[in-house]
C-alpha cells in the first residue's frame, strides 16, 4: 500500500507541474495568437466561446426572505450568472 501511495503522491506532483505548463501554453496561445475565429489544423481544432451570462431566480433567497410565499414569489428573485469567454481544445 505504501508503494502505491507513493506512487500516487509522485503522479499527483507530476500532474500538477503538466497541468500548469498546459495552463501557461494556452495562457499563451489565447493572448498572442488565437482570435475569436478559433483554429484547426490536422490535430487540433480550438473553438472560441463569448462571455455571456445567464439569469435565473435565485431561490435560496426567495425561500430565506419569503418562505410561506416561495412558490407565488419565484419571478420576483432573480439571480445572474455570468460566463467568462474561453477557448475549447479538441484533439484527434
Amino acid at each position: 500500500m505504501d508503494e502505491l501511495l507513493e506512487e500516487l503522491h509522485n503522479l499527483d506532483i507530476q500532474k500538477k507541474s503538466i497541468d500548469e505548463r498546459v495552463s501557461k501554453i494556452k495562457e499563451t496561445l489565447e493572448k498572442d495568437y488565437l482570435t475569436t475565429e478559433g483554429y484547426k489544423n490536422d490535430i487540433v481544432t480550438v473553438s472560441y466561446t463569448s462571455a455571456s451570462e445567464t439569469t435565473s431566480i435565485d431561490l435560496k433567497q426567495l425561500e430565506e426572505k419569503e418562505p410561506e410565499l416561495f412558490n407565488d414569489l419565484v419571478k420576483d428573485y432573480k439571480k445572474v450568472t455570468k460566463r467568462k469567454a474561453s477557448y475549447s481544445y479538441r484533439f484527434k
